[in-house]
């Protein structure tokens, strides 16, 4: 329960904003190759520890505990900012 304390926040994300998961190693290929995907970010995932996700390549709910966000931009365009 809490009392007198605020809620820790800092993991908190923007749902709907463009996120970039990482590939396996084994499916990066040479160094040269795309080492992330962009997806839309959907939440926490529910059954297992990370992130769940909407891949824009394939359609696919992903899960990735490896994701960087960029809360700023949406899929269609530019979020507001507060």
């Amino acid at each position: 329960m809490l009392k007198n304390s605020k809620p820790d926040l800092k993991d908190l994300n923007v749902c709907g904003c463009v996120a970039y998961h990482h590939l396996p190693k084994e499916k990066q290929g040479d160094k040269l190759e795309i080492r992330a995907k962009r997806a839309v970010f959907l939440g926490m995932a529910e059954s297992q520890l990370g992130y769940r996700l909407l891949g824009l390549e394939s359609d696919d709910i992903i899960h990735r505990r490896s994701v960087r966000f960029r809360e700023d931009v949406a899929v269609g365009g530019v979020m507001w900012k507060s």
